[in-house]
């Protein structure tokens, strides 16, 4: 079972404190991690149905781009000049960005798996709908097992990253902020892999030592309850078996049930054909849609963590050949 720790400590008060008008002072930080909180509680209430869908995907994706957008802004006004803190400040950026890049890719060859499923199922209706219906006794639409797709991803390559993480333990000192969204964005990230790559179990060990920011706390708090509920989540679905997207879900369950009647042994009326044929047609083309969106954000983060590690690389450049000189 994968855990993933976020402990805060009393931070380390430096001899020379950064410039407070290139610092994020702490009105805006507890602004922006309150609006951050708000978003962890929707996401959280959009799972009350027990079910996980990929515009819920999509929602905790456009979540992960603001964090990352965040974690770049904290990254780069934290302007301790040529200081160790400020050096652990872009290390933490450019290690947990290029784990964001890796999530991308992984997502990406996920996608391109449910959409060569999608067109398998495609293919089969417009085969029982140009062949006649009496070919529709001549086919067999099996469902998929449990983990029968995982061969379409590289799942031991996220399962090991997800190990890896558990052993860390990420520490609020000064830069808690940093800590504390690039703790929430990889746990959002994980969550979202769980859901489009296989259910792997998670346990969220929250221990907070930190009373002087409390808005530290809070994300912590926000982020176990929603672990928690996917815990129930994941709990529930393995009385049924393993995980579904409601989207695919709903066009596996219209399979199976015209699988059903074929297999009755009975003489099926057209009208009945082509009623469950249109429905196989409309949950197919919602489950299109609902990649084609998802897509779309994971191109958007991925786009975004590519300018962001540009430009952070380029503050580490700056600041290098200022010292060299």
């Amino acid at each position: 079972m994968a855990k993933i720790f976020h402990t805060c400590f009393n931070p380390y008060t430096p001899r020379e404190k950064p410039p407070i008008s290139s610092a994020i002072d702490g009105e805006l930080a507890s602004g922006l991690f309150s609006s951050l909180a708000i978003d962890l509680q929707e996401l959280r209430e959009s799972l009350e149905d027990k079910s996980i869908s990929l515009q819920w995907c999509s929602v905790a994706m456009l979540f992960i781009r603001k964090m990352h957008s965040h974690f770049l802004l904290f990254t780069e006004k934290y302007q301790v000049p040529m200081s160790l803190d400020r050096a652990n400040a872009m290390d933490e950026y450019l290690r947990e960005s290029l784990d964001l890049l890796d999530t991308c890719i992984l997502l990406k060859s996920a996608i391109s798996g449910i959409s060569r499923y999608k067109l398998m199922v495609d293919f089969v209706e417009e085969r029982l709908s140009d062949d006649g219906y009496p070919s529709a006794r001549n086919i067999r639409i099996k469902r998929p097992a449990a983990g029968a797709d995982d061969n379409l991803f590289d799942i031991k390559r996220w399962k090991d990253k997800v190990i890896t993480a558990s052993k860390t333990k990420l520490k609020c000192s000064n830069m808690h902020d940093i800590h504390a969204i690039s703790t929430a964005m990889k746990v959002i990230s994980v969550l979202v892999c769980c859901s489009i790559l296989h259910p792997i179990p998670l346990k969220l060990d929250v221990e907070v030592h930190n009373h002087e920011f409390a808005r530290c706390d809070f994300i912590s708090g926000s982020i176990q309850k929603l672990v928690s509920c996917f815990e129930e989540i994941f709990r529930c679905a393995g009385e049924r078996g393993r995980l579904f997207l409601s989207e695919s879900s709903m066009v596996e369950d219209a399979m199976a049930e015209f699988t059903a009647k074929l297999t009755e042994g009975k003489e099926l009326e057209k009208e009945k054909i082509s009623e469950s044929l249109d429905m196989i047609r409309k949950r197919s083309l919602a489950l299109k849609e609902g990649l084609d969106s998802f897509e779309s954000v994971v191109n958007e983060v991925f786009e975004d963590v590519l300018v962001g590690r540009k430009k952070v690389l380029g503050l580490f450049t700056t600041k290098h050949y200022a010292l060299i000189k």
